[in-house]
């Protein structure tokens, strides 16, 4: 009998993370809510990601998946951890503020000069 070795894969930016993390929150919703995902490092770990680069948390025990992909909204430093914040594409999405106005024209076309402007 084996048993099964839950694991995970973070990756923050350019780095990847296998074992230091503290804490991984992932709150998964339905649209048009967003994708949150919540990691604690240690408060002395080496955090060279920034703000807007990429993340993606692959989740492992039988087999492997990726369970989210987004990007940096936020770090926080405190003096027992640093707390990443990450979005989904909604987050993206969510910033974007078009100058445009359509007029005559369908929601296809909408959404598609929307989408390919973010």
């Amino acid at each position: 009998m084996t048993l099964l070795q839950p694991s995970y894969e973070l990756i923050l930016g350019s780095q990847q993370w296998t074992k230091q993390v503290l804490a991984i929150e992932l709150r998964l919703h339905a649209a048009p809510l967003l994708d949150v995902l919540e990691a604690r490092l240690p408060a002395r770990a080496a955090l060279s990601a920034v703000v807007g680069d990429d993340v993606k948390l692959t989740l492992g025990g039988e087999t492997s998946a990726a369970v989210f992909t987004g990007r940096i909204a936020s770090i926080r430093r405190f003096f027992s951890d640093i707390v990443v914040t990450a979005l989904d594409a909604g987050g993206e999405l969510a910033r974007y503020r078009p100058a445009l106005t359509y007029e005559q024209a369908t929601a296809a076309t909408v959404v598609r000069n929307l989408c390919g402007d973010v």
